[in-house]
């Protein structure tokens, strides 16, 4: 996820949150995806919806949350600039890896 849809993520009710999670499991496994994520103010909560889902060990890889702007620049590449948009946003997708074929390097 990332722009707009980043911080409406934590406006969403926890049953709705965990709704979405249910969806992204069930579109994830009929097309053969992975799911990673990489998460900021979101502080987390996306990966815990997920977790939560179904079939979560058949295809959710993991997360990491990069609060700070260092672990941002360090470990996603976000380049200098404001860390807190859309553009780091999406730089912070090929950082991390983002969604992947199960033919993914991850174990």
């Amino acid at each position: 996820m990332t722009g707009p849809a980043c911080g409406y993520w934590g406006r969403v009710q926890s049953e709705d949150r965990n709704q979405v999670a249910d969806e992204i499991s069930e579109e994830a496994r009929r097309r053969g995806l992975t799911v990673a994520v990489a998460e900021s103010l979101t502080g987390g909560m996306v990966a815990t919806a997920l977790a939560a889902a179904d079939a979560a060990g058949e295809w959710f890889r993991g997360s990491l949350v990069a609060y700070s702007s260092e672990v941002k620049h360090a470990v996603l590449d976000v380049p200098d600039g404001p860390v807190v948009s859309a553009a780091a946003a999406r730089a912070m997708r090929p950082g991390f890896g983002g969604c992947s074929p199960r033919t993914s390097p991850w174990p």
